[in-house]
């Protein structure tokens, strides 16, 4: 598995982001939804970490 870090491309740094959050790759809308923030990939990770998907508590 390839780091952020490695990763050369931002197409490739999307990737290895989601793999090592979600154990999955980005969707077609979800790397399209990304690259029209031109946000860096760190912030991606950030927003990542903050979704519902990847939170393990409930009320």
């Amino acid at each position: 598995m390839v780091t952020v870090r490695q990763a050369g491309s931002e197409a490739d740094q999307v990737e290895a982001a989601f793999l090592a959050v979600f154990s999955r790759k980005p969707t077609a809308n979800e790397r399209a939804i990304w690259s029209a923030t031109g946000k860096d990939v760190s912030a991606l990770i950030y927003a990542l970490l903050n979704t519902t998907q990847f939170c393990l508590f409930s009320d």
